[in-house]
């Protein structure tokens, strides 16, 4: 009723308004679009809320009856109280997704031409990152037995994880227990030459696969034969050995003379190392520091050395 009155108050200011040229003249009512009596504004459909990647185009759109319509699209920003003007002035407005967009209410304000207004139903803008990985898996080298992590970072919405494996001499990927951005196991001899990746999937289905990373796995470094001590004359060819497992394995054979606190680094370089005994080797000690591919080392017991008369 208040609206109705409204318009035919405005109707007859308009009538008043008119303007007269002459006394002839007329005046000519169809020369105006005068609002319809009972024409309400009123919003007959619009957009749902809307789930858009970062860079992608958003649209929102609305469809209005009255007269003389205006549009006036708000948004109110995620964690804000408050509802401000958008760029949009139409029944349908449009803008280029950024992150900043996300949790952001969208609603438009439509009003005729006697300033009377409705309100759209406030609906939701989601931003969807686009998916890609941004940091892939490296190769591992580790010995039996120890923990191996594969990590991977990607950017996306509801990421979900997938880790897989080709064993060394299988042509086929299969799934492994990693869920999650970053998978650990602990590293097996079967694993030698496994090749690993991980399958990344976001909250549309779409997937991304990370690049292949590879798998060593060497041997437990551990010596399993210590080397004896020796009794032997001047002049005479003395050696001592060790025995290792492992992989890469290198030697270095070491002494400390009698009376001296300091090891020294002996000529041996390999698994058994010989000299000719001397009066100076007299209570010499013996000892081999092996270091496998990866560079940890083990060290062998204390060997001695006595030399004994002709």
């Amino acid at each position: 009723m208040r609206n109705n009155l409204k318009k035919a108050i405005f109707i007859l200011m308009m009538i008043i308004m008119l303007p007269v040229t002459s006394v002839r003249a007329s005046i000519h009512y169809e020369d105006y679009e005068l609002p319809i009596m009972g024409e309400e504004v009123a919003i007959i459909s619009q957009s749902s809320s809307l789930n858009v990647n970062v860079g992608d185009i958003a649209k929102y759109s609305v469809k209005a009856k009255g007269v003389g319509l205006t549009y006036q699209w708000q948004v109110k920003l995620k964690n804000s109280a408050n509802w401000t003007n958008a760029s949009g002035n139409k029944d349908t407005w449009c803008f280029k997704a950024a992150s900043v967009h996300d949790g952001m209410q969208v609603r438009c304000v439509v009003k005729d031409a006697i300033g009377e207004t409705a309100i759209s139903k406030a609906v939701n803008c989601i931003i969807d990152e686009n998916l890609k990985i941004v940091s892939q898996p490296g190769s591992v080298e580790a010995e039996v037995g120890s923990k191996v992590s594969y990590s991977v970072a990607a950017e996306g919405t509801g990421l979900t994880y997938q880790w897989q494996v080709k064993f060394n001499g299988s042509e086929n990927w299969t799934n492994a227990s990693g869920k999650g951005a970053t998978w650990s196991f602990t590293a097996a001899s079967a694993h030698d030459g496994m090749q690993v990746r991980c399958i990344v999937k976001d909250a549309k289905g779409k997937t991304v696969v990370s690049e292949t990373a590879a798998c060593k796995v060497v041997s437990q470094l551990k010596i399993v034969s210590q080397p004896g001590s020796v009794e032997a004359e001047v002049g005479s060819k003395v050696s001592y050995s060790v025995a290792a497992e492992g992989t890469g394995l290198t030697y270095q054979w070491q002494v400390k003379f009698n009376g001296s606190e300091n090891w020294t680094n002996a000529s041996g370089k390999g698994a058994t190392w010989s000299f000719t005994a001397a009066s100076a080797h007299d209570g010499m000690q013996v000892r081999c520091i092996v270091k496998n591919v990866k560079g940890n080392i083990a060290t062998s017991d204390i060997a001695g050395f006595m030399v004994v008369q002709k």
